[in-house]
């Protein structure tokens, strides 16, 4: 299986400031894994495509998937999903430890 959206591609709009987390993510990032924000984007600057898990259907938003990453942060196993919104932002849509 391979991601829906580019790695690359999702980088590229973090880099470019269009990029958001969700309140979820924010608060999965600080709680398990004691990272700000900026350090949770961080994170997922350095994913790699090895990284990569699985992609699924939202299910929040009907028609979008998520694309799954896994990596370890501070020798916890971190879950990262991420999406391109309709609106072609890149969305942090939970962030948290992997169980």
């Amino acid at each position: 299986m391979s991601p829906t959206y580019s790695l690359e591609k999702i980088k590229k709009l973090i880099a470019e400031n269009k990029c958001y987390m969700t309140a979820r993510a924010t608060e999965e990032a600080w709680d398990q894994f004691a990272l700000n924000e900026d350090e949770a984007i961080e994170e997922v600057l350095d994913l790699k495509t090895g990284n990569f898990t699985k992609s699924m259907h939202s299910n929040q938003k009907a028609g979008l998937f998520q694309d799954v990453y896994k990596k370890s942060i501070s020798g916890k196993d971190a879950y990262i999903k991420l999406q391109i919104s309709k609106q072609g932002d890149a969305v942090i849509i939970s962030f948290h430890e992997y169980t």
